[in-house]
């Protein structure tokens, strides 16, 4: 940019080492990154601190948290790439609590944060984002989800796993995310259940309950409560619930009930529908990793491990009297071994 070459550099040792105590002074404290300039990307120059919280807002993270990770790129205005806007999109991590952003804009060589969210609302299993801008000008990010099991390292010689990669754009001045659309290309055998009014929990005949694809448009009709479970076990009674709660205006993600290992969370994703809107949910089943996506505003990725995962199959639309539009259900193609 401008003919130099620029690095955001967080705060996490500054933090460790001056941040921590009750007196520390202002500067040493968490949620900020500093930037550097270059002009070969060898010889670096400090510029200035890059972004500033001002703590007026208790919603945004506060003195504990070290902003690490960054990456920041423009948004496109539209979901399949367009044109770049003048908003960027800064994200990064805090180590005690997971995947967030900014979006704001750029004022020489000082960001302004204006919105902020987050990924990741009880733990930080949900991590590390990467991001690009591909060929069409979408912008393009996944994520590390660490919360696996604590011997996988002995039993398969690797730790870890990617979130499936999903878009980001702006529209209306607000960021919309949706599922990249080339993981289209993972589904087949697509199977549809007809329309119908769930009270309680009605099954839906999935061919594969361990690898799937879920859509589902939704009329709250009154009701509280509406989503689905999946990796459900007759056996066990194991299962996890994803669903909307119109009390709370929350998309929910409850893994507390799940299976035997990993990080057994129940996450609140902030989420509201407009008096009529439907709710539309897209979730992703891919062995442990299971990811929701609701109207292109919101998303919850973690992984879940039940605890005899052959029997994990079932799947159960759940509401206290919300009418399930047509649900398309895909077998897909694995991309995880467990």
């Amino acid at each position: 940019m401008n003919g130099h070459y620029y690095m955001q550099t967080g705060n996490l040792i500054i933090l460790n080492s001056y941040g921590r105590a009750p007196d520390s002074e202002e500067k040493y404290k968490g949620d900020h990154t500093d930037l550097f300039r270059s002009d070969d990307m060898i010889h670096w120059t400090f510029v200035r601190r890059f972004y500033d919280n001002p703590r007026t807002n208790p919603e945004w993270p506060d003195a504990s948290e070290d902003d690490m990770c960054p990456s920041f790129l423009p948004l496109p205005d539209r979901k399949c790439g367009g044109r770049l806007t003048d908003t960027w999109f800064q994200l990064f991590i805090a180590h005690n609590r997971g995947a967030q952003y900014y979006t704001g804009k750029l004022d020489g060589e000082k960001f302004i944060p204006e919105k902020h969210g987050r990924f990741s609302w009880v733990d930080s299993a949900c991590f590390a984002p990467e991001a690009l801008i591909d060929d069409k000008n979408r912008q393009i990010a996944w994520y590390w989800l660490r919360d696996n099991p604590c011997d996988d390292f002995e039993k398969y010689g690797w730790t870890g796993v990617y979130s499936f990669p999903r878009v980001f754009w702006l529209e209306d001045g607000e960021l919309r995310m949706a599922p990249a659309e080339e993981l289209d290309r993972l589904g087949y055998n697509a199977q549809t259940v007809a329309p119908m009014k769930v009270t309680g929990k009605t099954e839906i005949p999935v061919k594969n309950g361990e690898s799937f694809r879920l859509k589902c448009r939704i009329s709250m009709s009154g009701a509280d409560r509406a989503g689905f479970s999946v990796r459900c076990s007759g056996e066990t009674g194991e299962h996890t619930d994803i669903y909307y709660d119109r009390t709370t205006g929350k998309l929910v993600f409850n893994a507390t009930e799940s299976g035997c290992d990993g990080w057994k969370a129940k996450e609140e994703a902030p989420f509201s529908l407009a008096d009529g809107e439907t709710l539309d949910l897209d979730i992703f089943v891919d062995k442990s990793v299971v990811e929701v996506y609701a109207n292109e505003r919101q998303a919850i990725v973690r992984r879940v491990y039940p605890s005899k995962p052959e029997t994990a199959v079932k799947v159960y639309a759940i509401s206290d009297g919300a009418v399930f539009g047509e649900t398309t259900v895909s077998e897909m193609a694995p991309t995880n071994l467990y």
